[in-house]
């Protein structure tokens, strides 16, 4: 059986015999590792030895709870002891923003890699994630092909179904039409939308695809990939649910009839 007191007092003592802090654990890597199977009890030891970047927010708490992570554990991770003093997480963000241009410069050197398939392990598509669910989507401005622009800034001020696609993928296509024929319609006349963001192409390239395939929503473009770079480092297609406040609910690689269902859940939830 778990027990918090004692189990926070083994906090405190591996806290203490660590005199050299590794970097703060951000939610991301948290929750990435909780699902790849990580045990609970050892992500709080290595919590209390490097601290959590920042305190859990509510929408995070909700998502590893849907995980699977047990209620106890998450009361542990909220010890106000457990978070990184300020400094060390201001230095740690200023690292992270360094990488982050550093990946975007990287993105519009080299060509996005193969579409995501059956033949990939879905581990190593999502050690490429950068955005997971529980995060705020970062807030981005994209051209459409209708010369407009399209932006999610936080709040998104509607539930928005986000699709990172390239034309010249199969997988990618075959998610526009799942994307078109099964949500479409209920998304639209809900007061939602969903953007199909072209990784690498412009907004004539996403215009004729979407001519070619018969797509109603919003088509947009990331001909440098920047857009792209902020929610994974590769791996196409991608879909996020984010909700009205800028949330990220729901993310896969690839879509199938499982994660339209999810997806189809997700929405109708969000939207009554």
């Amino acid at each position: 059986m778990f027990r918090p007191i004692r189990f926070a007092a083994a906090l405190w003592l591996a806290s203490s015999l660590c005199s050299l802090a590794a970097d703060p654990m951000s939610f991301q890597e948290l929750s990435l590792r909780l699902r790849s199977g990580d045990s609970p009890q050892l992500l709080l030891q290595e919590t209390a030895r490097r601290k959590l970047l920042e305190p859990l927010t509510a929408d995070q708490e909700k998502a590893l709870r849907a995980a699977g992570a047990a209620p106890e554990w998450i009361t542990a991770l909220q010890a106000p002891e457990l978070t990184a003093a300020p400094d060390a997480a201001a230095a740690f963000r200023a690292r992270k923003n360094q990488q982050k241009e550093a990946a975007v410069s990287a993105a519009q050197a080299t060509p996005v890699p193969g579409p995501a398939s059956a033949a990939l392990p879905m581990s190593q598509a999502r050690d490429s994630d950068i955005i997971l669910v529980g995060d705020r989507a970062p807030a981005f401005k994209a051209k459409t092909t209708k010369g407009e622009t399209v932006t999610l800034d936080a709040p998104a001020r509607k539930l928005t179904l986000l699709a990172i696609v390239t034309a010249q993928s199969q997988a990618c296509q075959d998610e526009l039409k799942i994307l078109q024929q099964g949500l479409q319609t209920k998304l639209s006349a809900a007061g939602g939308c969903i953007v199909a963001l072209g990784s690498g192409q412009t907004a004539e390239e996403m215009a004729a695809l979407g001519r070619e395939l018969g797509l109603t929503f919003t088509l947009a473009e990331d001909p440098r990939k920047e857009i792209t770079a902020l929610f994974a480092k590769d791996f196409v297609p991608r879909c996020y649910v984010i909700d009205q406040r800028g949330i990220v609910k729901y993310s896969s690689v690839g879509v199938n009839k499982q994660d339209l269902l999810r997806m189809l859940n997700i929405i109708q939830s969000d939207l009554r």
